[in-house]
């Protein structure tokens, strides 16, 4: 079930609500239909991201108010005994990795913009299930992904921003698309060199 899934990230979802303006010539119902026919599998969203991160994303809400996008909840990916010990030990590990610094709160419960909570969350959740892919316009994320989880796990999950599907999937776009895009991916690095500097 889950290796036919693909995890969605915040910012990877901002895409949509950043294009879908009154003035834009992106139907961006189209962009996503796009995307994720080139994925192969059914969008999920990690709750934490749902809840915390997404509320002013309309686009994104009606997605997940149809059952177009499933969201998934700490009892399904905490089953067994011990994973909630496990689940926060990696928390601890993941956002001192990110942010150079100790994590102070509950796991569970925090709520704060700006601190990778959300990618971590999701990857740790994509390792507990099995989940193959997230799509995700952050650095840290694929960092993550590539210097911890893949590597001390022995698996392999993708971390695919919109700029590489443009890359990879150039034909499947519109010269609009591919351009609006690629705006937005200058806009991603700038937001990751600001976010190193801290």
């Amino acid at each position: 079930m889950y290796c036919d899934e693909v995890l969605l990230d915040n910012d990877f979802c901002n895409m949509f609500h950043e294009l879908n303006k009154p003035d834009s010539k992106i139907n961006v119902d189209e962009l996503y239909s796009k995307i994720i026919l080139q994925i192969g599998k059914k969008p999920c969203i990690h709750k934490y991201i749902a809840d915390s991160e997404l509320l002013l994303n309309p686009f994104i809400q009606e997605k997940i108010r149809k059952n177009d996008i499933r969201i998934i909840d700490f009892p399904e990916i905490l089953k067994e005994d011990d994973s909630q010990i496990y689940y926060e030990s990696l928390f601890f590990e993941y956002y001192k990795f990110l942010r150079g610094k100790d994590f102070i709160g509950d796991v569970f419960k925090s709520r704060k913009a700006g601190e990778s909570y959300g990618e971590i969350h999701s990857l740790i959740t994509a390792l507990f299930l099995g989940i193959p892919i997230f799509l995700s316009n952050d650095n840290g994320a694929k960092l993550l992904a590539d210097k911890k989880i893949n590597t001390q796990n022995n698996i392999n999950v993708q971390v695919i921003s919109g700029f590489d599907f443009l890359t990879q999937y150039e034909t499947v776009f519109s010269k609009q698309e591919r351009k609006a895009i690629l705006s937005l991916h200058e806009s991603w690095k700038e937001r990751w060199k600001k976010f190193k500097e801290q």
